[in-house]
């Protein structure tokens, strides 16, 4: 299983201001795909939680 500090590098782009006007959730679901969809993570893994998620990200535990 990937620990929470292994994570960050795939939530880094959100760090980064937003000038796309997308919602937040949606930066996010679309971070979790790319890391998916590149083999970050493999089939079966999980992925980090809801509480992983609000601390890997500058996003709150409600926009998780």
């Amino acid at each position: 299983m990937v620990s929470v500090t292994d994570n960050s590098s795939v939530f880094e782009t959100l760090r980064r201001p937003n000038n796309s006007g997308l919602p937040k959730y949606l930066l996010l679901a679309n971070a979790l795909v790319d890391g998916i969809t590149s083999g970050y993570w493999k089939a079966g893994e999980k992925l980090p939680t809801e509480d992983e998620l609000a601390e890997l990200t500058p996003f709150s535990l409600g926009t998780v």
